[in-house]
């Protein structure tokens, strides 16, 4: 059960409500877990606020791009599966970040994802259900912590 007074809850709930964009959210300042997943979100904003966030789950939604994200250095786990991502970007800037989760997206080949080679932190890696065959794509991999 959450509190009313929007600064006290740790965990906010927000799927499946048809959202279309992230926002009014700024009293929500001290939330360390964020589920937006199953909306119609097709951009990652208006989260700068939540510098405390730890895991951010914004599955299945429209999202084309990773943006928004650079305020979030406590952010341990994002989840961006199944959504429109055509190519990993944004996220060397998360120094905490070690779970990712970019399933049943649209990504293809080694440029898509060699950004990941700047993610110092990773310890859990989904890329399943996307259109990687690039066989250059094991070099990400071996780069990887």
């Amino acid at each position: 059960e959450g509190y009313t007074t929007p600064y006290l809850n740790e965990s906010l709930y927000l799927q499946c409500f048809g959202f279309v964009k992230i926002e009014n959210l700024e009293d929500y300042y001290e939330c360390k877990a964020l589920w937006l997943s199953d909306n119609n979100i097709s951009r990652i904003e208006n989260l700068s606020h939540m510098a405390n966030l730890r895991c951010l789950f914004i599955q299945s939604n429209a999202i084309t791009r990773i943006e928004g994200l650079a305020r979030l250095q406590n952010l341990q786990t994002l989840n961006l599966s199944n959504n429109l991502l055509t190519r990993v970007s944004n996220l060397a800037h998360l120094p905490k970040l070690h779970t990712l989760e970019l399933g049943r997206n649209q990504m293809s080949d080694v440029k898509d994802i060699a950004h990941l080679t700047h993610c110092k932190s990773l310890n859990v890696l989904d890329l399943s259900h996307n259109r990687l065959r690039d066989p250059l794509i094991l070099s990400v991999f071996e780069a990887l912590p």
